[in-house]
């Protein structure tokens, strides 16, 4: 080595020890935070989910990624999963179907009436005849045939979005019904982790994706993720009464009622009530205000709270014949938890509570089809 070539040699070297301190120190830095975590208990988000029944979803691999960022995911296409009992279709455009029907052909002359929404729209947890979309379509007596572009998990945007992406394969379609579920006041928008099965925040977007499930073993990794979403609730992104989320959500109502107009389509929106509470209603001025920008609009419009509420004053006199007395107000709020899918951590609606409104749904459908 000639005297010119030493100094050189000695640097590469200094750099790569240097390199190697840096490693070990990263590493032991990660360590401690993975035994801190992992030792205090601090975050448990392994399952992403509130109910075992969403997990058994989840597990069935029912969506797929992609990379618009607006949807970030969507229904898997050609599918078919059995889970809980209950069977999941999709067709190859990524919609619900009937498993056990026959898929609608050119022949069959009825209109068709597609339905926006989210997880209540898709009819998570129900037999597909037990479906908002399905229900209704049976009040009119099958006179059109119902099309399910529910997604679950989404917002009003991602319902926008899907729409401007399926508009070119809905052949026949005279009306689109958005039902608007409270869930739509709220602006985050989970990814679909596919290796994990499983719906979150992703709060690294531009980790490579194969190293996601190799970082989700990190407790670390998920106090991060975890952190990260409570980050986005305490700004109010998942928060259905913060006000500064309504008017965005409004706003793409409208947007894609001139989208759906444009295409020569009718439109009808539908709020459909939270069930957790009805006395009072918690989203009682929210969906005044979506009422309001409906009739600005001239958007059809249709508030699913109305038999409900008539269905709880049923039952209320009810319970005042049956015992002479009045029902204690913790009693009253939970009169119609007969509606909810599962427990109070999950208010899906059950059959009979989308039977219950699919008789008001279809009464307001009826006057647009053509």
């Amino acid at each position: 080595v000639t005297g010119g070539e030493q100094p050189a040699v000695a640097r590469r070297r200094r750099r790569r020890s240097r390199g190697v301190l840096v490693g070990c120190a990263l590493w032991l830095v990660l360590a401690a935070a993975e035994i801190v975590v992992r030792v205090a208990g601090l975050v448990d988000v392994d399952g992403g989910v509130a109910t075992e029944f969403q997990a058994a979803f989840n597990q069935a691999n029912m969506f797929v990624a992609v990379d618009d960022p607006t949807l970030s995911y969507v229904n898997r296409m050609d599918v078919r999963a059995r889970v809980d009992g209950v069977d999941y279709v999709h067709d190859a455009r990524g919609f619900r179907v009937d498993p056990d029907g026959p898929a609608p052909s050119a022949s069959d002359a009825r209109p068709r009436v597609a339905f926006l929404g989210d997880s209540t729209t898709y009819g998570w947890g129900l037999p597909w005849d037990d479906t908002l979309p399905a229900l209704t379509a049976a009040q009119l007596g099958g006179a059109f045939v119902p099309v399910d572009l529910g997604v679950s998990g989404y917002t009003t945007a991602q319902e926008r979005r899907l729409y401007e992406t399926r508009r070119d394969v809905l052949e026949g379609t005279e009306v689109v019904v958005l039902v608007f579920y409270p869930n739509d006041l709220t602006r985050g928008v989970l990814r679909w982790d596919e290796p994990l099965r499983l719906l979150y925040m992703d709060a690294l977007p531009g980790v490579p994706e194969g190293l996601k499930p190799l970082l989700w073993r990190s407790a670390a990794y998920r106090a991060v993720v975890s952190a990260h979403t409570d980050a986005l609730e305490a700004e109010g992104r998942f928060d259905a009464g913060n006000r500064d989320n309504w008017e965005p959500a409004f706003e793409q109502v409208r947007l894609l009622a001139e989208e759906i107009r444009a295409d020569g389509r009718a439109v009808l929106v539908a709020h459909l009530p939270v069930l957790e509470a009805l006395d009072p209603y918690p989203f009682e001025q929210a969906a005044a205000r979506l009422a309001q920008v409906c009739e600005e609009q001239r958007i059809p419009f249709v508030d699913l709270l109305e038999p409900l509420l008539e269905a709880r004053e049923v039952e209320l006199a009810a319970f005042r014949d049956r015992t002479g007395s009045e029902p204690d107000p913790g009693l009253v709020r939970h009169f119609l938890s007969r509606f909810w899918l599962v427990d109070p951590r999950d208010h899906h609606y059950n059959a009979q509570g989308n039977r219950l409104v699919a008789a008001t749904l279809a009464a307001a459908l009826a006057p647009l089809m053509p």
